[in-house]
């Protein structure tokens, strides 16, 4: 059996995971059932339980049945069944087709043939048929003809081939990139446009990216890891209208990152596009500075999530051994390990990681289910009037407003990164389309189980000093005992919550390798030729995977002398973050006040667009602001939040190497853009 149908399979299974918590949690109550004076009474849980497994046991049993689950992780790996009939419509009678960049053989010629849009296996319906014609008779076919002699339509041969000079080829693969993972003629085009070589596989699809995006950002675990600064500065008030306004203001920043990928969907992001729009004067430096602080963002990405990975590991040992004394030199091997392990994930198993993807998605959705069903039955119930109006300024602050915007950090850092998705925009097929789309509806999914998780924590704290005292270091594993009574329970829905941040750390790793070695093919960093190569027998660029873990490994180091210089460090991920979509949202809302064309784009924001982009940089502002912001007063070297030094020295430092070697070196991405030749 194929490994893509083993792991198809695998993730069938893997849905009933969560029957074994409901399990645990039905046998414990049954136990003080068979022990109660009043059985009938405190039977009522077990009951409920029963009714639970016994529901969701059916339904789990009956995915591996579902077709339309099978159909959308299905990615055929760019084949493609083109209809013989609609091929020989175009190409003439006696040709046959095999398939998007197969060969179709004719009267004498031999033609490679890269014409189709997106997949179909068979377009028998005559709207399909029709839409192909279309398609196929407008757009330009790049050729490789093989004659003896001299070729129409300005090619010439070369020896025994002959090849294409028209000017509107499209762009060319690299040597050893299987033409299957070309992509679309769109992607092609796109690549060709933007200046770009083929040199990775285009193997991802909608759903892969959706839960790409979805497991990567990760807001539910992140939202129950980080709970305690909203605790502590807004209170459960302040987490859950901070949510709602996050996800209003982020959905309006990914409005406009999502148009700008439609434009230009390349591994570079934002300072591509910083680099496209900004006033020509400063296009440069901005660009430059841009990809460092989205660099900067995502290295720090990659050890913060691998730290929280391994420490909240250590939590559960604290848990389950009350003898065990927490060592930051034992969190930091585990981190390391983590780490490790989702490298060699990234390249061993790269040409499966979209499969693998779409998997994790449906692991990260049942998750969340798996956790929040366990705290409505059993945890108790806070008051309504309480959990919606009381506010918290245990920081010491000023003001309670003050001290709400402070809170917001853990809420930012569950809802920033969507453009993730935007740097493997070169590995997913039809990519200006499929962005856009993936990015808003992980948007959209993200905040659905987002408020769904804030909401139960909120109404299910308890006693909120007694959590945020907890021994283990994170107040949801306290939330979790404390409901369930029980360790075997407390255990299973960590391990779901682990299992979910190592998924983030695999993804993670990804997006930000693709991001370094982009803006390294542009030489903009140090050792740009070795981070820039890209393995050709994986398709990967495997320097840059194994430079981040590099870095990932040394900052996670810095945690054994002083866990206050690693906090510090990850601090940094929000302002870079936050800075970054700001120069990029606002190069070009520069660009439509002057009322200069956009590019054109599949994904467009329409006579709204210049609103969106103004409301997305009034609200990113402010939590750019705050992100400076320690936590609590009175402030001390070790509570003090020493992100201002931080992104200080990343722009001093980027700025100094910009001016003695970076300008002569980096090559800005608009350099490379040929849209005239390409936009009608």
């Amino acid at each position: 059996m194929a490994f893509k149908r083993k792991a198809i399979v695998v993730g069938a299974f893997a849905l009933r995971l969560p029957i074994v918590a409901v399990a645990a949690l039905r046998l414990h109550y049954l136990g003080i059932q068979i022990h109660s004076l009043n059985p009938t009474l405190h039977g009522v849980i077990a009951v409920i339980l029963t009714e639970i497994q016994l529901q969701y046991s059916i339904i789990s049993c009956l995915t591996c049945s579902i077709r339309p689950f099978i159909s959308a992780v299905t990615t055929n790996y760019g084949a493609t069944a083109i209809n013989v009939e609609v091929y020989e419509s175009v190409n003439g009678p006696g040709t046959k087709a095999y398939g998007a960049g197969t060969k179709a053989y004719g009267a004498g010629s031999k033609q490679r043939s890269q014409r189709s849009n997106r997949e179909s296996y068979a377009l028998s319906s005559a709207s399909k048929r029709d839409k192909l014609l279309r398609e196929a008779t407008s757009n330009k076919m790049r050729t490789q003809t093989y004659s003896t002699g001299r070729a129409k339509n300005g090619t010439e041969s070369i020896g025994q081939e002959t090849v294409a000079k028209d000017s509107d080829d499209y762009a060319q693969a690299g040597p050893y990139v299987e033409a299957k993972y070309m992509g679309s003629i769109v992607d092609q085009r796109e690549m060709s446009m933007l200046g770009r070589t083929q040199v990775l596989r285009r193997n991802f699809h909608f759903v892969s990216v959706l839960g790409f995006g979805c497991t990567l950002i990760g807001t539910w675990e992140f939202l129950l890891s980080l709970i305690q600064f909203g605790l502590t500065d807004g209170g459960t008030a302040g987490l859950i209208y901070g949510f709602i306004i996050c996800v209003i203001g982020f959905t309006l920043v990914y409005l406009s990152i999502s148009e700008m990928a439609s434009m230009a969907p390349t591994s570079g992001g934002q300072y591509h596009w910083v680099s496209e729009f900004a006033p020509p004067a400063a296009q440069k430096y901005l660009s430059y500075i841009s990809g460092y602080l989205v660099a900067t963002g995502w290295q720090c990405s990659i050890a913060g999530t691998a730290f929280l990975s391994g420490t909240i590991i250590q939590g559960l040992v604290v848990l389950n051994d009350s003898t065990y004394v927490m060592e930051r030199w034992h969190g930091t091997m585990i981190v390391i390990g983590v780490a490790i392990f989702c490298v060699l994930f990234n390249i061993f198993l790269a040409k499966r990681l979209p499969l693998v993807e779409a998997l994790l998605l449906i692991i990260y959705i049942v998750g969340v289910f798996a956790i929040v069903i366990p705290l409505w039955v059993l945890a108790p119930r806070g008051d309504a009037h309480t959990v919606f109006t009381q506010f918290s300024n245990s920081g010491g602050w000023s003001t309670t407003g003050t001290a709400v915007m402070i809170g917001f950090s853990g809420t930012i850092a569950s809802l920033a990164g969507f453009d993730c998705a935007v740097h493997m925009s070169e590995e997913i097929k039809n990519a200006s389309e499929t962005l856009p789309r993936a990015i808003m509806s992980g948007v959209a999914v993200n905040g659905v189980l987002g408020f769904l998780m804030v909401i139960t924590l909120c109404f299910t704290l308890g006693d909120i000093e007694n959590i945020l005292a907890t021994p283990t270091g994170y107040p949801f594993i306290q939330i979790f005992f404390n409901a369930t009574q029980s360790y075997v329970a407390t255990n299973i829905m960590t391990s779901i919550v682990i299992i979910v941040f190592t998924s983030a750390v695999i993804s993670e790793l990804a997006t930000s390798s693709r991001q370094l070695w982009s803006f390294a093919r542009d030489g903009g960093l140090p050792f740009s030729s070795y981070i820039a190569k890209v393995n050709h027998e994986m398709n990967i660029p495997l320097n840059a995977v194994l430079v981040s873990l590099v870095i990932t490994i040394l900052m996670s180091l810095i945690n054994i002398g002083s866990n206050v210089a690693l906090n510090a460090i990850e601090s940094i991920i929000i302002s870079a973050f936050m800075s970054s979509y700001m120069i990029t949202i606002a190069c070009v809302l520069w660009k439509r006040i002057k009322g200069e064309p956009l590019p054109a784009r599949r994904f467009s924001l329409g006579r709204y667009g210049m609103a969106i982009n103004i409301a997305s940089l009034v609200f990113l502002l402010p939590l750019f602001f705050f992100s400076f912001f320690p936590l609590a007063t009175p402030v001390t070297a070790k509570t003090m939040n020493w992100n201002s030094a931080m992104f200080g020295g990343v722009i001093v430092l980027a700025t100094a190497y910009y001016w003695v070697w970076g300008r002569k070196q980096y090559t800005p991405p608009v350099a490379l853009v040929k849209r005239e030749q390409y936009e009608i």
